[in-house]
């Protein structure tokens, strides 16, 4: 009797349970042909080194045009061992292009940048140059941040290009930009040269490369890294038409060897020591372009 017992309230306990399990073998089995599903709807798309972090520029703007400190500063000024001759560096493939010229070239000339162009100006004798500068400056907001422009007070980008006539125009700007969509930094950065061409056209436009940071640093950072300045720094080279405008790489003297900037160079891994920004300004005369008469 026990026994018959024992075989009914198994029984029972199967036929209550059964539908529990049933239930979530289904819903195992659902989850499952969902995710299948939605793998399914990903699309392959043209993969760039930033895309993986770079957001939308919504969500992006405190990284990428506010003074990042990691990246945007110039307190960097410890001393250490020498740089490499720019006599042993090949020039690119615009070789017979360039020519040298001394700090007089500078007098009709207007530097615009970030942290690394405001290093410039502290550090390096640019002559009688204007310098439109200031840390965490982006391309997002060039024309509508003001910068204190010695003679005139604050003045927008707009006002400096209106009152003067250039010879020739340093751009350099993209590092603080790697926190926005690869498109939209095209996009953007093509735009400032357009305007600039339009506002200064008889102005040579030099479009600087955007420094590397230290293999350290690039090693560690997601965002701020050599695979994302090189190709940041294709863009700007591919707006370049070698006849008004111009791409040079300063990178060919502060590189490891490797695509690096050389951790001798720099104690923050992103800017280079402050005796360092004179040999950078002596190597730009080294690529001066002179107009024919």
């Amino acid at each position: 009797m026990k026994k018959y017992k024992f075989t009914i309230l198994l029984l029972l306990t199967f036929v209550i349970a059964f539908p529990v399990i049933t239930v979530k073998l289904v819903t195992a089995e659902q989850e499952k042909k969902a995710r299948q599903e939605e793998l399914a709807q990903v699309t392959d798309t043209e993969k760039e080194p930033a895309e993986a972090v770079a957001g939308t520029e919504e969500n992006s703007t405190d990284k990428a045009g506010t003074g990042q400190a990691d990246i945007d500063s110039t307190e960097n000024t410890e001393d250490k061992t020498g740089i490499k001759d720019n006599e042993t560096v090949a020039d690119t493939e615009q070789e017979g292009t360039f020519t040298t010229e001394d700090i007089s070239y500078f007098s009709d000339a207007l530097f615009i940048g970030d942290s690394r162009t405001v290093g410039l100006s502290e550090y390096a004798d640019l002559g009688d140059a204007d310098v439109f500068a200031t840390i965490g400056l982006s391309s997002f907001k060039l024309f509508e941040t003001e910068v204190d422009m010695p003679g005139y007070g604050k003045e927008t980008l707009d006002e400096v290009l209106s009152r003067k006539n250039y010879g020739k125009i340093y751009l350099m700007l993209g590092i603080n930009e790697l926190g926005y969509p690869h498109a939209s930094i095209e996009k953007q950065y093509r735009e400032v040269v357009e305007k600039i061409r339009e506002m200064q056209p008889d102005a040579i436009l030099f479009l600087e490369a955007s420094l590397h940071v230290s293999k350290a640093k690039s090693d560690s950072d997601s965002l701020y890294n050599n695979a994302n300045i090189d190709w940041l720094n294709g863009v700007v080279e591919s707006l370049c038409d070698q006849k008004q405008t111009y791409y040079i790489d300063v990178n060919e003297i502060f590189d490891d060897g490797a695509g690096n900037l050389d951790a001798q160079y720099t104690s923050d891994d992103a800017h280079p020591l402050g005796k360092y920004y004179a040999q950078w300004a002596e190597w730009i005369l080294t690529k001066a372009i002179v107009k024919e008469k």
